[in-house]
């Protein structure tokens, strides 16, 4: 017996290779966007330097005011954005630090828009 194709074979072989199209389509993006993920992400994890840092300094060693600073300017946002609890609670430790250091120091107040902007040169407050 021989067996003639269907009508509705090349119909369904047709919908069936377009949705493999839309699930090779969908993987792709999926895997696009977990590694732009990865690579917005890497940066805030892999620094080592807050928590390393924080430790020390509730260890009692000092460090510049203005390293300090920076590191705190830098990694604050990535913090935030994160809802990183751990790193947060570590760079407020640093900000207590920058605070202890500039009244032992007797450094003048610098007036900030915001806490977490570094104090501007020559400008005090009021």
């Amino acid at each position: 017996m021989s067996r003639e194709p269907s009508a509705t074979e090349p119909a369904a072989q047709a919908t069936g290779i377009a949705y493999r199209w839309l699930l090779r389509g969908s993987t792709i993006a999926l895997a696009a966007a977990a590694l732009g993920w990865i690579a917005a992400i890497a940066p805030d994890v892999t620094n080592p330097a807050v928590p390393q840092i924080a430790g020390r300094v509730a260890r009692g060693e000092r460090y510049e005011v203005d390293r300090l600073r920076r590191i705190v300017s830098d990694n604050l946002p990535s913090a935030r954005r994160l809802c990183s609890a751990k790193t947060l609670r570590e760079l407020l430790l640093l900000q207590l630090a920058i605070a202890d250091e500039s009244t032992r120091a007797g450094r003048p107040r610098c007036r900030r828009r915001r806490v977490d902007e570094p104090c501007l040169a020559g400008v005090r407050a009021d």
